[in-house]
């Protein structure tokens, strides 16, 4: 999993404002805190961690540095557990949709299966947790 390689943690923004209604663009990073029950005994994840009948809830860098977005999920969002993060363009080439929801924050993006189908298939999300990378503890 290269997404590190995607987020530079001295990024800088590319426009004057970030756009939380603009599409997410391949070189963005998405987070995603997980609960430790979705971690097994053997340190490996449980593909049910990408699992939601809602849309799987995640974070687009949005133009933060790293260092800021793992602030925003302590403080502001007040997340526990893990924190994992994947490319973009990686959820895109295992055909990942990615739909900006900045309802309730800027940075919101709900993760689908594709346009129409919501929650994302057993496929995928077993193709996902081998393609994340773990950030930190929240």
């Amino acid at each position: 999993m290269n997404s590190n390689q995607n987020f530079n943690d001295s990024k800088q923004k590319s426009t004057p404002e970030f756009d939380k209604f603009s599409d997410v663009k391949d070189l963005e990073t998405i987070f995603r805190a997980i609960w430790p029950r979705y971690w097994k005994r053997d340190g490996k994840l449980s593909p049910a961690a990408f699992k939601d009948d809602k849309g799987l809830s995640v974070d687009r860098d949005g133009d933060r540095t790293k260092e800021k977005v793992i602030s925003d999920f302590r403080i502001i969002r007040k997340f526990q557990g893990n924190l994992v993060s994947v490319g973009a363009k990686e959820c895109r080439d295992i055909e990942i949709f990615l739909k900006p929801d900045p309802r309730s924050w800027p940075y919101h993006v709900l993760a689908q299966d594709s346009e129409n189908v919501v929650p994302i298939s057993d496929a995928k999300c077993d193709q996902l947790r081998f393609t994340v990378s773990f950030e930190c503890e929240l």
